[in-house]
């Protein structure tokens, strides 16, 4: 399972695994609370990376699918 996470530090949005995300362990793609403050490592290569401040935007079972929320918060402002 993927998380669609935007980091606090630059307002970055990346599709990473959920296994990036400290203590977090999803049963379901809506097993997340949008207005928590999460841990998560910005490498998607076997969870290394610095860990930052990050909030999670939606779950996806495949990386395609969280890909797609990331083209989608990019282009809405653009969109109305």
């Amino acid at each position: 399972m993927y998380a669609f996470v935007r980091f606090f530090e630059d307002d970055m949005c990346y599709a990473l695994p959920v296994s990036n995300v400290k203590d977090f362990r999803p049963l379901h793609k809506t097993d997340f609370d949008n207005q928590k403050v999460y841990v998560a490592l910005r490498s998607e290569e076997s969870g290394t990376g610095q860990p930052a401040k990050a909030q999670i935007l939606a779950l996806a079972g495949k990386f395609s699918n969280c890909m797609l929320f990331h083209v989608l918060d990019f282009f809405s402002p653009h969109l109305f």
